[in-house]
């Protein structure tokens, strides 16, 4: 009893790790950094426009820069609707203590489930911070990204920062979207389910055996024998 126990617990896992639980997926990763964007502090504000590929955005990384630095008081991070009209997405308040030199900080947020093929921006201010306690960016001076700009003060500037987009995405949607991206039979979508059932009967198998080995059948008694 124990090992069909132990089967049903162990499918309704996997079905919930593969086809409900969602996970950050990697969509966008824009570098490399060559230098840092100019300090984030008074009027000065720093930003990038970018155009989402997929739907459930969920999470901006920014490679930060404190000049070697443990910072005070507070950034403002901004998510909009790029051009006329565009609504605020996201406002979140950035702890500049948190923040550490040369690293990706990540910024989270509702997933956006109808994202996918719109044009985003995302703006950094610091209105009280000192120009001796103000982050940057880092960014790449060339426009190594064609589909956003680098924007100082509002305003479209050459080059573009260093970030990366997340989408919050099931197992199951990210394993088929590197299943279709490869070529030849490992592409085919039949090819990819019987892997995919090859891969799980595998583990019911070896989930099998070893319950048998911690969980062994009693053995039949066999009665009392006499002289």
């Amino acid at each position: 009893m124990i090992k069909y126990i132990a089967l049903v617990l162990f499918i309704i896992m996997e079905i919930n790790l593969l086809f409900v639980k969602k996970y950050d997926t990697l969509d966008l990763n824009v570098g490399p950094n060559t230098l840092p964007s100019p300090d984030i502090c008074g009027t000065r504000t720093v930003g990038q426009s970018f155009t989402v590929r997929r739907g459930g955005l969920a999470r901006i990384d920014l490679m930060m820069g404190t000049h070697k630095k443990t910072l005070q008081g507070e950034m403002r991070f901004e998510l909009w609707e790029d051009g006329p009209g565009g609504k605020k997405i996201a406002d979140k308040t950035i702890q500049a203590s948190l923040i550490k030199d040369n690293l990706f900080f990540s910024v989270m947020f509702k997933p956006l489930g109808s994202s996918k093929t719109k044009r985003l921006f995302f703006v950094l201010s610091a209105p009280a911070a000192t120009p001796d306690n103000a982050a940057c960016v880092w960014m790449n001076p060339e426009n190594i990204y064609p589909s956003g700009e680098l924007r100082v003060d509002g305003r479209p500037s050459r080059g573009d920062l260093v970030f990366r987009l997340y989408s919050k995405r099931t197992e199951i949607a990210e394993i088929g979207r590197i299943a279709r991206s490869a070529s030849g039979f490992l592409g085919h979508p039949l090819m990819f389910a019987l892997i995919l059932v090859a891969f799980t009967a595998g583990q019911i198998a070896v989930l099998w055996t070893l319950t048998e080995k911690v969980f062994p059948a009693p053995k039949e008694d066999r009665g009392a024998t006499g002289d």
